[in-house]
């Protein structure tokens, strides 16, 4: 069977029916005003990609709580106004389901480690403290941020109940559906790895006590939002870094959570401490490993599966029965119309991420996202008008944060009269 005919195939998710296999993942690129709503250019480029064919868009990072709004390090959605937010992602939501997109939103309950201790220390499982970056970013000695402290009791459930609350929230403003974040080193994912959770409690130990927190969750979410409203999960497949948790025991503690009623699993690679590996994943990383394959023996509702940036690749991994959904992220700042291509057989035309991180350098030095081979991503909302004028002084800015970010002589340097 030809690649865009797997690819063309509808899937249930949630009860909502996906018209193809290729979503668009959770990425911190939607512009967002000051107080964390949608602006025209957020609308504008989830327009341009609802358009450009995908079947299913998750969308990043919807804070769930005022600790998650003072340590969040980028732009996120900000829910707290319900009124506020209800007539932006409405606005979302009519240019996005005109061309039958399902959206999701994912909802962060905490930055564990990856967090801005703006007003006291950040929390997670456990404190701990060691990082590696990505290819072309340096920061000072190597860290960004201070060791989280380990999170109370009465800290973990006030996590639940905001991420609840969001669901609700997020729920009464119209989503299909929603999205846990235990990916990378958030403050969910802190508990799922021996590496990270040493707690004695509940919360510690076995894998069905790592499990627990997202259980809860989902529990919780339940009873405010009702049976039938999806729930998805973003999580860790492998650690990939030294003493880190494999896939067997990821995918048990999914499984674990998937008895409280999952409409998908969304694989990620790596963590904070190592995202070199989810940075540059190529299909060998979630394929070959056999990480995806611990995960399909484990689980029964839908995989979505990541760094599959050929669609070939993405379409044989799902004919094996290793994954469902081809999620895409890089893939989709550099050619909006990738689906479309592969959907109407032109893959070749597709212009293709050269992995080089320059959206993610960007990202991490809290620049406008902007993709090197695609000079309209990031200015979607201006319609071919001319920049303002303000960008005359911004870019030169923005250009010698990038030159610092990308220098480790530079950042030694920084470092050194830091103290």
């Amino acid at each position: 069977m030809n690649t865009n005919e797997i690819l063309s195939r509808p899937i249930s998710i949630g009860g909502h029916i996906v018209k193809n296999r290729i979503a668009q993942g959770p990425m911190a690129v939607l512009d967002l005003a000051p107080d964390g709503s949608p602006t025209a250019q957020t609308i504008a480029f989830l327009e341009e990609r609802a358009r450009g064919g995908v079947g299913l868009m998750i969308l990043s990072g919807a804070i769930s709580g005022r600790r998650v709004r003072e340590e969040t390090p980028y732009g996120s959605l900000d829910v707290d106004a319900p009124d506020r937010f209800t007539d932006r992602l409405s606005e979302i939501l009519a240019v996005t389901r005109p061309h039958g997109v399902i959206v999701f939103c994912e909802i962060v309950g905490g930055f564990g480690r990856m967090g801005v201790p703006r007003h006291g220390p950040t929390i997670a499982a456990s404190g701990m403290e060691e990082d590696a970056f990505p290819e072309g970013v340096a920061v000072p000695g190597g860290k960004t941020m201070p060791t989280p402290h380990e999170a109370t009791v009465e800290q973990i459930r006030q996590v639940q109940e905001d991420i609840a609350q969001t669901a609700l929230r997020l729920k009464d403003a119209g989503a299909d559906g929603v999205e846990m974040a235990a990916h990378m080193s958030y403050f969910e994912a802190s508990f799922l790895t021996p590496r990270t959770n040493r707690r004695t409690d509940r919360y510690g130990g076995s894998v069905t006590n790592r499990a627990r927190m997202l259980v809860e969750t989902r529990r919780l979410i339940r009873e405010y939002c009702g049976p039938d409203f999806p729930v998805g999960l973003r999580m860790t497949c492998s650690e990939r870094i030294a003493g880190g948790q494999g896939a067997e025991e990821y995918a048990a503690i999914a499984r674990e959570v998937e008895r409280e009623g999952l409409a998908y699993v969304a694989l990620s690679v790596g963590c904070y401490e190592n995202m070199r590996a989810g940075s540059k994943t190529r299909t060998a990383d979630v394929i070959g490993s056999g990480d995806t394959a611990a995960f399909r023996k484990a689980l029964s509702c839908p995989i979505l599966l990541t760094g599959l940036h050929d669609p070939s690749q993405a379409a044989a991994a799902i004919e094996s029965g290793l994954g469902d959904i081809s999620m895409l992220a890089r893939p989709l700042l550099a050619d909006p119309q990738y689906a479309n291509k592969v959907m109407e057989g032109r893959a070749d035309e597709i212009v293709r991420c050269n992995e080089c991180n320059y959206c993610l350098r960007r990202l991490m030095v809290n620049v406008p996202m902007r993709c090197a081979v695609n000079a309209q991503m990031g200015r979607e909302g201006r319609q071919g008008s001319p920049p303002p004028l303000r960008r005359a002084v911004e870019r030169p800015i923005e250009l010698a944060k990038l030159a610092v970010a990308s220098s480790r002589t530079v950042m030694a340097v920084v470092m050194k009269f830091a103290g």
